[in-house]
């Protein structure tokens, strides 16, 4: 059962699911939700840096390798790598087990 347990932020109650966002506890998704606020919201760079924990000097470090970094924005979303689309090993038992129940059918 999932129960929905609010945690007080700076005077805001949040659910679990808004706290996973507001308030990330993993270094990468913290950076990535500060620098959200800071260029897409347009938040001031103090206050979004005091938010997520970071000094004003270490935030601006962070936008500048986000501007410049073609690797730090790449870090930010991984590309899946699905596996393969055919088992040739598999296919090629089955092919043989097919072939073979058709020269000897196994009679009852």
């Amino acid at each position: 059962m999932y129960m929905c347990l609010s945690i007080n932020v700076n005077g805001i109650t949040l659910s679990p699911d808004a706290r996973f966002f507001l308030a990330p506890e993993k270094p990468l998704h913290r950076q990535y939700e500060a620098l959200r606020a800071f260029f897409v919201e347009g938040q001031p760079s103090h206050e979004v840096a005091r938010h997520f924990g970071y000094s004003p000097g270490a935030f601006r470090v962070l936008c500048h390798e986000f501007r410049h970094v073609p690797e730090k924005r790449a870090s930010f979303f991984q590309h899946v790598k699905h596996g393969p689309q055919s088992a040739p090993v598999r296919d090629r038992v089955r092919d043989l087990a097919v072939a073979m129940r058709k020269k000897e059918p196994v009679g009852l």
